[in-house]
């Protein structure tokens, strides 16, 4: 048997009970008491159908009695029945008090359904927008590839357009300024294009994605970057390092948006700083173009959030000797001119290394001088051997002799000078300058080198103009 139902059988009993002790009370007492009063007169005789009938005597100290009765009946019933009011008036609050928190409680559960079905038709439409956004983006993302792949296929001497465009830019034109080779690079017309079709993906996933307001600071949270970032790693595992390279001349000035997409995605976090033409190379126009993309103070990573989590670039400012200017506020538009700056910044460099002997036969021991001028930002060297016993220059065709330079190379370390007759020169640049010397050992089997440290360095720098 329910609660209900028993509170209902409870209320029943009193109320009987209640209807009964009050008809008694009324019967028995108050309605006999007020027939008997009603028939008592002033007299003791009354006459009823013209005879005279004698009524009971009733005396005055009779009635004033039973009107003392009434008046504590009154007395008591009067405060039972304003209790019994009170108490009614008091259920009575209490009821509408429980049917308006009812009300309140279906108002809340019908505007938690509405908002969970707003929810559910937000969550209908995105998955909608998401599933256009979809066919659009993997539409686009065909186009992109199709450009991309006719960008890198090869011709018949194994080489692609982006290998000749590259080599062109970071090889051949190494002394160019920053603005020359993104002009050289802006002629491509192809490749302009397939720029402009990344920079559309890039458009298309930031506009049309939906998102929820961003009410914290933390990038990685605003609404549905996750998702956007996802579909941005689909973009970058698509595009091969040099033209990710050559992306990152493109947009190192004037394309705003571009830049602003580019460092909200931490796009290059997988770029290498190396020459990709020649591996172990740094290549120092990036490190050049990064300062610029550190001019964007408008991201919530950093200075630096084009790379995001790089582990290349996290190496560069760890473990080489340009960390130094990467925090620094200093700012070139070439990479000559860095380099200049920062290698390049003297008139001449002798080099001494370990006495060794001129020829099997001539068992007289030289010193071996390596002298490098920089003239007309050309670098010139001699190869001078001495004896030891005398400062002079020996009087032998290999006393003086100009070495040919082949190539100069930027590592993390400093810069290697590249002679004719595979002799290198390594330049470590860290709180002071250290020089190896590598030379084949033509004596022994081929592959094997020879490394001597310079013993003596003389360096004479350039006057500051200021």
């Amino acid at each position: 048997m329910s609660s209900k139902i028993v509170k209902w059988i409870i209320a029943i009993v009193i109320g009987i009970v209640s209807i009964y002790g009050i008809y008694r009370l009324v019967k028995d007492i108050y309605w006999k008491f007020y027939q008997e009063v009603s028939l008592a007169k002033d007299s003791q005789f009354q006459f009823v159908n013209e005879q005279i009938q004698t009524l009971p005597y009733i005396t005055n100290d009779y009635i004033s009695n039973w009107g003392a009765f009434g008046d504590f009946v009154g007395g008591t019933l009067n405060p039972l029945l304003t209790f019994i009011s009170v108490c009614l008036l008091l259920y009575t609050l209490y009821q509408n008090k429980k049917s308006l928190d009812f009300n309140s409680e279906e108002l809340a559960l019908s505007r938690k359904a509405q908002q969970d079905s707003a929810k559910s038709q937000q969550l209908i439409q995105k998955t909608q927008n998401l599933q256009q956004f979809d066919s659009l983006f993997f539409s686009l993302l065909n186009q992109f590839k199709h450009q991309q792949d006719n960008l890198c296929s090869l011709n018949e001497n194994d080489k692609s357009k982006v290998d000749k465009i590259y080599r062109s830019i970071f090889v051949d034109g190494y002394k160019l300024e920053l603005e020359d080779k993104r002009y050289q690079l802006l002629q491509h017309q192809e490749l302009n294009q397939y720029f402009i079709c990344l920079f559309q993906l890039f458009k298309l996933i930031n506009m049309k994605i939906n998102r929820i307001p961003n009410t914290s600071n933390k990038i990685e949270e605003w609404g549905d970057f996750t998702l956007e970032k996802q579909y941005t790693n689909i973009l970058r595992s698509l595009i091969p390092p040099k033209l990710q390279q050559l992306l990152f001349l493109n947009t190192y000035t004037e394309f705003d948006e571009y830049r602003w997409y580019l460092s909200y995605y931490s796009f290059f976090e997988h770029m290498p700083f190396k020459d990709l033409v020649r591996n172990n190379v740094i290549l120092i126009d990036l490190l050049i173009i990064s300062k610029f993309y550190k001019l964007d103070s408008n991201h919530l990573y950093g200075d630096y959030q084009v790379f995001g989590n790089s582990i290349y670039f996290d190496k560069l400012l760890s473990e080489s000797c340009y960390s130094e200017f990467m925090k620094s506020e200093d700012l070139f538009f070439s990479a000559w001119g860095f380099i200049e700056n920062k290698f390049f910044n003297f008139k001449s460099i002798v080099c001494f290394f370990n006495s060794v002997p001129l020829s099997n036969l001539d068992k007289e021991i030289c010193y071996q001088y390596y002298l490098i001028n920089l003239k007309n930002e050309e670098l010139r060297i001699e190869v001078i051997d001495v004896f030891r016993n005398s400062l002079e220059p020996k009087l032998f065709p290999r006393s003086r002799e100009k070495v040919q330079l082949k190539h100069i190379l930027f590592k993390n370390y400093g810069f290697q000078i590249q002679m004719e007759g595979f002799e290198k020169l390594d330049f470590y640049i860290y709180d002071e300058i250290s020089v190896l010397l590598t030379t084949p050992n033509r004596s022994r089997n081929l592959g094997i080198n020879e490394t001597n440290q310079a013993d003596f360095l003389e360096i004479e720098l350039k006057e500051n103009p200021l």
